[in-house]
């Protein structure tokens, strides 16, 4: 079952795991976090056994969408379906609002490592049930593709109304866009 953590389980997975399992230019600071829990948009949640982290999922929820923020398996229980179980947990829990998965493009990669890391976790989340839309992002100078559960006509606006409560106008005009809508 996974279960919704508070303000000190969330600093303490994002002090001890997030800051090795996110690059540092990928990791928006605790205190946009705690920003967006006070706004009421941000939620967190974790799988265990016992004590032993499983996986996380960080989660923007907006106006019936909800984006994936972060999530990650524990790098000792990854390939064991731990991240599959924890998607289909989320599925249900969420049930009624449509979750949107940001990927990086595998276009932009740098090299034929970085694309195949690409395709397999874009594989995955399809694997999960999620569909691969034609829109993509540019999110400071990041190149994302989209993916939705379930599948819906318009991504684009959906990502772009979810970013419009996370970022500040000013960021959101200069940093965010939206295209192949």
């Amino acid at each position: 079952m996974l279960k919704k953590l508070n303000l000190d389980q969330i600093r303490h997975i994002y002090k001890t795991y997030m800051t090795e399992d996110f690059p540092a230019d990928e990791l928006k600071p605790l205190s946009s976090i705690e920003r967006m829990l006070t706004a009421g948009v941000y939620s967190c949640y974790a799988l265990y056994d016992g004590a032993e982290l499983l996986a996380y999922a960080y989660l923007v929820e907006y106006k019936g969408y909800v984006l994936v923020d972060y999530f990650a398996v524990s790098k000792k229980r990854r390939g064991e379906g731990v991240g599959t179980r924890v998607i289909s947990l989320l599925k249900e829990h969420l049930a009624g609002k449509t979750i949107l998965i940001e990927c990086e493009d595998t276009d932009f990669a740098k090299d034929g490592v970085e694309e195949n890391i690409r395709k397999r976790r874009i594989a995955f989340y399809e694997k999960s049930g999620f569909t691969l839309s034609k829109a993509k992002t540019k999110l400071f100078d990041v190149r994302y593709v989209i993916l939705s559960y379930p599948e819906i006509d318009n991504v684009g606006e959906a990502i772009g109304t979810v970013y419009s409560v996370m970022l500040t106008k000013e960021h959101y005009n200069k940093n965010f866009e939206v295209y192949n809508k």
